[in-house]
């Protein structure tokens, strides 16, 4: 598991009452899955991590994930950059502990550079990392630099 690779210890994966991980020990930590996949990360700073199959959607959908300005920052609205956008704000949301509600209020900051895209919540400025993996995305946010994450097949 990433704590592992990360050299960090924990022990439990509790949830508070909006089920938002609880951090054991200052050891912070996201879990994600999908038919076949399974992703985590652990941290000592506040982590998230989401993954998505990309696949088609409906284009209403993208007006529901982000406004107009975010597309046109992203210079295009394709499944790819749909997906990419949506597991990178889940990993933002997941980071703050506030899932669903605060997902409209996470923007794009700066269009995506060497694999990486930066948004903000709340006046802070998140960077994302993606690893693509047999037709699914993978996005985490929390220093992604720094921290030793992994995505297997289950």
């Amino acid at each position: 598991m990433s704590a592992d690779r990360s050299g960090l210890v924990l022990r439990r994966l509790e949830k508070g009452d909006n089920f938002a991980p609880v951090p054991e020990n200052g050891v912070y930590w996201s879990l994600t899955h999908k038919s076949g996949w399974v992703g985590a990360v652990a941290a000592q700073q506040p982590v998230g991590i989401d993954l998505e199959r990309i696949r088609p959607v409906r284009r209403r959908l993208f007006a529901k994930v982000a406004p107009q300005e975010d597309w046109d920052i992203l210079r295009g609205a394709d499944e790819n950059t749909f997906f990419r956008l949506w597991t990178a704000k889940e990993a933002v949301v997941k980071a703050e502990g506030v899932g669903w509600a605060g997902f409209s209020r996470c923007r794009v900051a700066a269009p995506e550079t060497a694999g990486r895209l930066e948004l903000v919540y709340q006046k802070r400025r998140y960077p994302v990392a993606f690893k693509c993996l047999d037709g699914h995305i993978a996005a985490i946010t929390g220093r992604p630099e720094r921290v030793q994450w992994q995505i297997v097949s289950a």
